[in-house]
């Protein structure tokens, strides 16, 4: 592994390509973890892997190269939804209330089906769960990263937990 990273710190080509053909299905499902369809997932992952490629000569060999990658892409999605404003938490996101049907359900694959129920949430609920459950940030981590209160944090997290469970109760009935 870290011959494949010396050769991208080089700019090799062929290392930069077996880079990206190595992690580009573990990162795209982080990618759509914070977004509401597979175009858009596309996207953050592309500018993903420039910024990847861009600043792996900062990438000291000290920790985890996937973690470290996985970092990267997170702030992207992140970047993402703040130049498009997304991040804002109004009035009308803490009132909105998403239902699922069966369909979105029926499937057998466990972890497929977290991912929808968590992409049927509200972006602001969607990104702060996904920044909490799955990536482990704190919340004040959080609150810096989406420029919001660190009780705003804790708030939207108990929301979207709440939402999850309202979604699954049909499952379960």
């Amino acid at each position: 592994m870290q011959e494949l990273i010396d050769n991208c710190k080089k700019n090799k080509k062929e290392a930069q390509r077996e880079l990206y053909e190595r992690y580009k299905t573990k990162l795209f499902g982080i990618c759509l973890t914070y977004t509401k369809n597979k175009e858009e997932a596309e996207d953050i992952l592309q500018d993903a892997f420039i910024k990847i490629l861009e600043k792996i000569g900062q990438y000291s060999g000290k920790g985890n190269f996937e973690g470290w990658m996985r970092r990267i892409v997170v702030n992207e999605a992140l970047a993402h939804h703040r130049k498009r404003g997304r991040l804002k938490l109004d009035e009308e996101e803490l009132q909105q209330t998403i239902y699922c049907t069966k369909e979105d359900i029926d499937t057998t694959d466990h972890s497929k089906r977290a991912l929808e129920l968590i992409r049927q949430l509200p972006i602001g609920y969607q990104t702060v769960f996904n920044l909490r459950a799955i990536e482990e940030y704190s919340f004040k981590e959080i609150a810096q990263e989406m420029n919001i209160k660190e009780s705003t944090a804790r708030s939207q997290f108990v929301r979207a937990k709440e939402q999850l469970k309202k979604m699954l109760i049909p499952v379960l009935v």
